[in-house]
């Protein structure tokens, strides 16, 4: 979902991933997970310079899931956990 008005700007972000199985068997399965995302920044102008600080949030949930999940991995490694909640910030500068 996105929300622009007077300069700012509000994005939303969903993520969902439903079950999957690891490996050719079937007998190995990765439960759902689902994240959200949330950024915020406002535009600033002035002569020929544009500057935009921005803040966001990602994974604002900390939902704990498998970022990358590895088909028939050797020695059933199939998981590769993804980041917890994070914070991020700053500024674009366009001219």
């Amino acid at each position: 979902m996105h929300y622009a008005k007077a300069g700012w700007q509000g994005l939303l972000g969903l993520r969902y991933s439903g079950d999957v199985y690891a490996d050719n068997a079937n007998t190995t399965s990765v439960s759902a997970w689902h994240t959200l995302d949330i950024n915020l920044q406002r535009q600033y102008e002035k002569n020929n310079w544009r500057w935009i600080p921005f803040v966001g949030i990602q994974n604002a949930t900390n939902q704990q899931y498998f970022d990358t999940i590895r088909l028939n991995a050797f020695g059933q490694r199939y998981y590769e956990p993804a980041a917890q909640r994070n914070f991020f910030a700053g500024i674009k500068f366009q001219w």
